[in-house]
């Protein structure tokens, strides 16, 4: 069951910040490399994307990659992804990680998305036109 932080269900053109991990059960490592100790992950990989109740792709991106360990000071293994459902129905997240030893999964997660009040829609007319308190 997927639902706003809050424990309110999921609502059409709501902002939702989707907190996207990819753990190992190694974790996190230190290595020693020429300029000190670095944190490295056993992640070489993370991406996203979800599809619209039509199965129509709506947004998808790579959130980590094989660099990302290459960096200074690498990303730890979980992204915060903003996103906006714009329509009532259930998508569908789907979460890919792969591992420096190339084994990948992938999670898949159905979203009911619940068409916004008629009350919302009223507060937003008004935002938009300047008015209400």
């Amino acid at each position: 069951d997927v639902r706003a932080s809050n424990a309110n269900p999921v609502v059409q053109n709501h902002r939702m910040n989707m907190l996207l991990c990819a753990d190992d059960n190694l974790g996190e490592a230190q290595v020693n490399t020429a300029s000190g100790p670095k944190i490295v992950y056993p992640i070489s990989s993370l991406s996203y994307r979800v599809l619209r109740p039509d199965g129509g792709e709506d947004a998808s991106a790579v959130l980590l990659d094989e660099r990302n360990n290459t960096k200074e000071s690498p990303d730890a293994p979980c992204v915060s992804v903003p996103y906006i459902f714009k329509a009532e129905g259930n998508y569908r997240l789907e979460v890919t990680s792969r591992d420096l030893s190339g084994n990948e999964r992938v999670m898949r997660v159905t979203i009911p998305v619940q068409k916004e009040t008629p009350v919302f829609q009223q507060i937003e007319k008004e935002h938009q036109r300047g008015g209400g308190d």
